[in-house]
């Protein structure tokens, strides 16, 4: 079925307390579907693979019929050179804002196609990519007005170009985010948007998906379809903005994927503080035998304060504890320190002193117990974040007990 931009919103069947996680769900799809009369049929199709921080990817790399390299073209019939990609990246980094500190998440979406399709005799053909993010979210923060709509906030990069030499062979090649400017700051509104009741949640669904659907109904010879390479899109996931019944963004309520209990699995920063934190970020572009990459360096928990050991505590102990589980009184005392600033970070004066020298001590007593005998059931690229994330938390938080 032929598809373009899909952003829709639909409320998700009730849960019942305690909150169930959520996650978001990435998917990649690729179609290459060319008869060829003179061989095999090229018939590609994948759902792709995982990617490290929960994204999903495939990459068919460059082809011709029935998956063999590519030639030059030499006038020769039902010439075929052709490519298709989709990613979706998850991407989960510490930030401090002056509205929100610890950890945000974006979300990337890039799909390509690249067609060479000369000197044609079929009656149809097609060559498309998807990728798709499915986002359950709830409203969180002080939901003291009522939510009248939601802003999407995006960013889109790419360019888009297709050509045919035949004006009656059909070729459907809708452009992505027809109506955004590239390289700005793009926003979807949704003015149907309400903060789900009670348990409930909503899903935003964001489609990409870059598509050549050949129909030669009239039986043309020798046709041809170019969709050249720069037929490729970027689309960033920038923020959310839950927005009140004048169409303004409601400061203090954020959009997140809910965890268990009381967690978090991801927040999404507003579009003031997605701006804030473009304002300050670093863009690095190097070239590299023609391949030009470009790089963000967002600022990190570096703040050496209890603003940076709440950031910390947004982080915590990361890819060396992945699918650890910490016992007490390891496990106790980092939930137990996290909490204690947390407190602390709400609190001033005297009572603020008190609380960061009880998370000093919790932080010292907890590294006491990660490197003594009990740490040794812990596995050592584990045991050395742990380390540093008590050490560092430690020093951060001893600067608000004075």
């Amino acid at each position: 079925m032929f598809r373009r931009l899909i952003l829709s919103l639909a409320l998700l069947s009730r849960f019942i307390a305690p909150a169930r996680a959520a996650d978001i769900f990435p998917q990649v799809y690729g179609v290459a579907e060319f008869p060829n009369p003179n061989g095999p049929r090229t018939d590609l199709i994948t759902f792709g693979a995982v990617l490290p921080g929960g994204g999903r990817a495939f990459d068919f790399g460059q082809f011709s019929h029935g998956g063999a390299l590519c030639t030059a073209y030499t006038g020769q019939a039902d010439y075929l050179c052709a490519s298709a990609s989709a990613r979706v990246e998850i991407d989960r980094r510490p930030v401090a804002t002056t509205t929100y500190i610890g950890v945000s998440t974006a979300v990337r979406l890039k799909a390509q196609v690249y067609l060479d399709y000369r000197n044609a005799t079929a009656t149809s053909a097609q060559i498309w990519a998807k990728a798709s993010l499915a986002i359950p979210v709830a409203c969180h923060g002080a939901v003291l007005a009522p939510v009248n709509g939601l802003n999407v906030l995006y960013r889109l990069d790419g360019d888009y170009a297709v050509s045919v030499s035949d004006g009656a062979v059909t070729v459907k090649a809708p452009r992505p985010f027809e109506d955004c400017t590239v390289g700005g700051v793009c926003t979807i509104n949704m003015p149907t948007f309400h903060c789900p009741d009670g348990a409930s949640l909503a899903n935003i669904s964001i489609e990409l998906g870059p598509i050549i659907q050949i129909d030669n109904a009239v039986g043309h010879v020798g046709w041809s379809v170019q969709g050249v390479s720069d037929y490729s899109h970027t689309f960033t996931l920038e923020g959310m903005d839950a927005l009140d019944d004048q169409g303004r963004p409601l400061a203090d309520v954020r959009l997140v994927v809910p965890g268990d209990g009381d967690v978090l699995n991801d927040v999404f920063l507003t579009g003031a503080e997605a701006a804030e934190v473009a304002a300050s970020s670093t863009t690095t572009t190097t070239t590299i035998d023609a391949t030009t990459t470009t790089s963000t360096t967002v600022p990190s928990c570096a703040t050496a304060d209890l603003a940076a050991a709440s950031c910390r505590c947004a982080l915590r102990p990361g890819a060396g504890c992945q699918g650890v589980t910490l016992r007490a009184p390891v496990g106790k005392g980092v939930n137990g320190l996290c909490t204690k600033i947390a407190k602390a970070t709400a609190a001033s004066g005297k009572k603020q002193r008190r609380l960061a020298r009880q998370a000093v001590a919790i932080a010292r007593k907890t590294l006491r117990t990660v490197n003594g005998k009990k740490g040794n059931a812990i596995p050592e690229p584990c045991r050395e974040e742990l380390r540093g994330f008590l050490q560092a938390t430690e020093t951060d938080v001893g600067t608000a007990t004075h």
